[in-house]
């Protein structure tokens, strides 16, 4: 199921992407995708280093329900997404 993103859930997910790069910047506009399949979100989100730019993106997300805590599952993360919302959100993933 597609979602709404929240400002709250989108600064969730910031926090947690600055856990594995402390430079990033973003979400960049226009590049997040939110959605849930049963009890777990998932999330993709393009940041940019300020060394690297945008390489390596998007950003994966997952969160195992309303309470847990998001985690950054990595970079091109879309490999790691359920293919019922890649082609819910019409995105194609390139790896």
């Amino acid at each position: 199921m597609n979602l709404k993103m929240s400002k709250s859930t989108k600064s969730l997910i910031r926090a947690a992407h600055k856990k594995v790069d402390p430079d990033a910047i973003g979400p960049k506009r226009g590049s997040v995708y939110y959605g849930r399949c049963g009890n777990t979100f998932y999330a993709l989100a393009s940041f940019k280093n300020p060394r690297t730019g945008y390489d390596d993106q998007p950003e994966g997300f997952r969160s195992r329900g309303t309470t847990a805590p998001w985690r950054d599952i990595g970079d091109n993360g879309c490999a790691k997404m359920p293919k019922r919302l890649l082609a819910i959100w019409s995105y194609d993933c390139p790896f």
